[in-house]
């Protein structure tokens, strides 16, 4: 995971593991765990908290520093950038999950047109209002095939221009080659032109 201590990226790989898998680790190491799990779980649960909520939550529930709490969330947001993977599908998600609270609550008071706006809103961000795309199939897929040729009537090359290609070739390479006694094996041709 980028922008982690070796150390906390060692103890972040040991989220959520069996307790007897965490036997090996020292009782420190097994504490911080713990912490991490909680962030993780508090965040996942409460997606709408912020960071200054959950820097908050830290320092009430581990009795830490600001400091130290910033640098917890720091890392609880690295850990949990693995699941949120593409941030445009954690934002859907989170939306989602807060769509899905108001349309409970809606449902609790008994508003049928904030149940209908809640559930119209995960239709949209969930794309159900669109029709479903069918998925390509790749393997019925061939790419053109290309045969390499010299045909230049391919091209609408006639065979007047042709050899007019063939006698300009010819004129270059008259213009342009070197001399068998040239060092340097290039000749590069300047006119000179005269300041006023």
């Amino acid at each position: 995971m980028e922008d982690l201590s070796l150390s906390t990226e060692r103890l972040l790989a040991h989220l959520f593991e069996p307790q007897e898998d965490k036997e090996r680790l020292s009782v420190t190491d097994r504490e911080t765990v713990a912490l991490y799990e909680t962030l993780y779980t508090q965040w996942m649960e409460n997606v709408h908290l912020t960071d200054a909520e959950m820097v908050a939550f830290a320092m009430k529930e581990f009795n830490c520093s600001r400091r130290t709490a910033y640098r917890y969330i720091a890392n609880t947001k690295i850990a949990l950038s693995t699941v949120r993977a593409a941030g445009r599908n954690w934002y859907r998600h989170t939306v989602v999950q807060m769509l899905l609270k108001a349309y409970a609550m809606a449902l609790e008071e008994r508003n049928i047109r904030a149940m209908i706006a809640a559930a119209e809103g995960i239709g949209k961000y969930t794309n159900l209002d669109k029709p479903d795309v069918e998925a390509i199939e790749w393997e019925k897929l061939s790419p053109q095939t290309f045969e390499p040729t010299a045909d230049t009537a391919l091209l609408g090359i006639t065979e007047a221009e042709q050899s007019n290609f063939d006698l300009l070739r010819q004129q270059l390479e008259r213009k342009y080659k070197l001399p068998a006694s040239h060092p340097a094996g290039i000749v590069l041709e300047v006119e000179s032109e005269e300041a006023p």
